[in-house]
């Protein structure tokens, strides 16, 4: 499949998610898009193939900004985390949805919550590399991660809600909840 259908079919499935869980299908991305069901069934056999390519269309966009070692961490990982969702805000509509609907679908949740929390592991590596390998950095470091994923979770329901227009409770939740973290570093 070439990358300009590939394309349309993803434009498509934004659309529906605009209108709920319910009309992800092959189906109805097959009436949006153009495209024969037959040649969707294989990207999509389930319905959280759909969400898996829609997570993978939202990383492949985010253009993240690169690691100094001069620059604060904590300055960098906010930028990263804000690019995520300045990535993100065209979709809003259809993400906030889809968040709704996944609340009473607990196993498809289930089934994509390891490439969500992907996201938060990645920019964790990236903007905090550990500085030496030790047993002790290993588990501040898996510490860390596991705290900013529960921030992460934290500032993506707020930013769903989040309606002003320059993500001033979005960026506001993510501050609060970085100087938290920090705060249970200095603790260990």
């Amino acid at each position: 499949m070439d990358k300009k259908t590939y394309a349309k079919i993803i434009e498509a499935c934004w659309a529906l998610a605009e209108q709920g869980l319910s009309s992800l299908t092959v189906e109805k991305i097959s009436a949006q898009s153009g495209i024969y069901e037959v040649e969707l069934t294989p990207l999509f056999p389930e319905q959280k193939f759909i969400l898996l390519a829609l997570i993978a269309d939202i990383k492949s966009k985010v253009e993240l900004p690169t690691y100094s070692e001069t620059l604060p961490q904590d300055d960098q990982f906010f930028d990263g985390v804000m690019a995520y969702y300045d990535t993100c805000q065209p979709h809003k509509t259809a993400i906030k949805r889809l968040a709704q609907d996944m609340l009473w679908t607990p196993l498809l949740s289930l089934a994509i919550s390891p490439h969500m929390l992907q996201i938060a592991n990645d920019l964790t590596d990236r903007y905090y590399p550990l500085p030496e390998n030790s047993l002790k950095a290993s588990f501040q470091n898996a510490g860390q991660k596991l705290a900013i994923q529960i921030l992460l979770l934290r500032v993506f329901y707020k930013w769903v809600e989040d309606d002003s227009f320059d993500l001033s409770e979005t960026m506001a939740a993510l501050d609060q909840g970085m100087k938290q973290i920090n705060q249970l570093k200095n603790w260990f």
